[in-house]
């Protein structure tokens, strides 16, 4: 009820609960090319 009052879409709450497990989209859709989450990573850098 907080992030709705705090006007957090709805949808948005339904798909984070309704959402498949981490480990079940990591084995389907596999680690992304550049590791984005890395401290120091530069995206504008080849």
């Amino acid at each position: 009820m907080d992030l709705l009052h705090e006007h957090v879409p709805l949808t948005l709450l339904v798909d984070l609960v309704d959402a498949p497990p981490s480990e079940q989209v990591l084995v389907e859709e596999g680690l992304p090319d550049e590791p984005w989450w890395q401290p120091g990573h530069d995206p504008e850098r080849p």
